[in-house]
């Protein structure tokens, strides 16, 4: 029986392939010493210990298949990143796309299709590509707070995103009236991620749910006779100290008269 102990000299010098496959067998970590390396003892050294992939030689689809679908995280040591070998760690686990050099747009959409929860595939993918309108309409159809990884969103996807998540409005740098007002449309909620509320805006927001009143900053005393007589109960979002005495009983009275009609 051959000595493990004096392997590594006899792989380096003898090309007994049925040596060096059933030694590789035994012990993997033997595998960098071979020097002619068979198809068939790369995948199986590959499939066992990803690292060994750093040492084929010949890193052929089905060596580096076997690899990324044994070990995903594998595709960081794969030379030549085929569209197919890529799709092929993607699919065993999305997590892979940390390890991709160069994303193709088609890659991104689909991390995205399969996973929008994880933000920091999203963010890597962005630092990385220029990404195209199609793609960052995808990512900001499935989360709105996506919409802080586009360097310069369009009007027309800033719109679309708070219309369909509103929280998306506190990543909108320049917040015009309109694009408030689409955000006010998902939820009453947004007017309190507008940095100016503008009497318009927050005239808007009033119209749409009495609530509102309480998350106006500075309300106006018109504001809130507005709101107070849409509904009596917009009186739990009055802030009295800022009233005086004679604009609160105005209020009071406005509430009771709401209250019995």
């Amino acid at each position: 029986m051959t000595n493990l102990k004096i392997l590594p000299g006899i792989l380096a010098e003898k090309h007994d392939t049925e040596l060096m496959e059933k030694t590789v067998r035994k012990d993997v970590s033997y595998f960098p010493l071979v020097r002619h390396q068979t198809e068939a003892m790369c995948i199986d050294a590959v499939t066992r210990d990803k690292n060994m992939l750093q040492y084929v030689h010949d890193q052929s689809l089905w060596v580096c298949l076997a690899a990324v679908r044994a070990h995903p995280s594998a595709l960081s040591m794969v030379r030549r990143q085929t569209n197919t070998l890529v799709m092929a760690a993607l699919d065993t686990d999305i997590e892979s796309f940390i390890h991709m050099r160069r994303p193709t747009q088609k890659q991104i959409a689909y991390v995205i299709d399969k996973d929008n929860t994880n933000s920091t595939l999203i963010q890597i993918a962005t630092k990385q590509l220029r990404l195209s309108e199609d793609v960052v309409l995808k990512m900001v159809k499935k989360k709105g707070s996506n919409l802080v990884y586009t360097k310069h969103p369009s009007r027309g996807l800033t719109i679309m995103a708070v219309s369909l998540h509103y929280k998306a409005l506190r990543y909108v740098i320049k917040q015009s009236v309109e694009i408030c007002k689409a955000a006010i449309d998902n939820n009453y909620k947004a007017l309190s991620l507008v940095r100016h509320q503008s009497n318009t805006v927050v005239d808007y927001a009033l119209q749409k749910h009495y609530k509102a009143l309480a998350l106006v900053r500075e309300p106006t005393y018109k504001q809130i006779k507005k709101a107070v007589s849409m509904n009596r109960l917009a009186i739990t979002g009055v802030q009295f100290n800022k009233l005086t005495m004679k604009q609160t009983r105005k209020i009071l009275k406005l509430a009771h008269v709401s209250a019995r009609s």
